[in-house]
């Protein structure tokens, strides 16, 4: 763990404090230091197998109340995910706005971080995407979305809602 963070501002007041953050996680499931980050990350829809090694790579800058810019790239054997943008804490939770991407050997770990159960179909069958990401609330939007599954080009779009307890979405 390498991790350089300052805090300017209030204790009591942690979401208006100005934050600098650049760290690096490396070893087993670097993942788990995300949710210190985002709390409403749902940590059991990042596909994690046994002793896999992996790495976290974040910089961020901002007040969380505000507007945090920065990137952030996990990169672990089942998934590769990556992310440009700028981010804020709203009452309704986490919102963010950026370009993303992500590669995988085996589609299912992406359908699982979307929040999608991944049919056995979906196992070992590579992607490469990348797309403009927008959330805001438990509403995901991908748009601009270009790449290959499997081998076949496709672009499009998609719009999630994870508002209930089954991700609904709309491609």
């Amino acid at each position: 763990v390498s991790l350089v963070a300052r805090a300017l501002g209030d204790p009591a007041k942690p979401g208006e404090a100005k934050l600098d953050i650049d760290g690096k996680v490396a070893g087993e499931k670097p993942q788990a230091f995300l949710v210190l980050l985002f709390p409403d990350l749902p940590l059991e829809r990042i596909a994690t197998p046994a002793g896999s090694q992996g790495r976290l790579i974040v910089k961020l800058s901002g007040v969380p109340n505000v507007k945090v810019t920065g990137k952030a790239a996990l990169e672990t054997a089942p998934i590769e995910v990556a992310f440009v943008g700028q981010g804020s804490l709203q009452p309704s939770g986490l919102a963010l706005a950026g370009k993303g991407a992500v590669v995988s050997k085996d589609a299912s770990a992406a359908l699982t971080l979307l929040g999608f159960e991944a049919p056995p179909s979906a196992a070992n069958v590579p992607l490469s995407l990348r797309f403009d990401f927008t959330k805001q609330a438990s509403t995901v939007d991908l748009s601009g979305i270009a790449g290959s599954i499997a081998g076949e080009t496709v672009t499009g779009s998609a719009h999630l809602d994870q508002s209930g307890p089954k991700t609904h979405f709309a491609l």
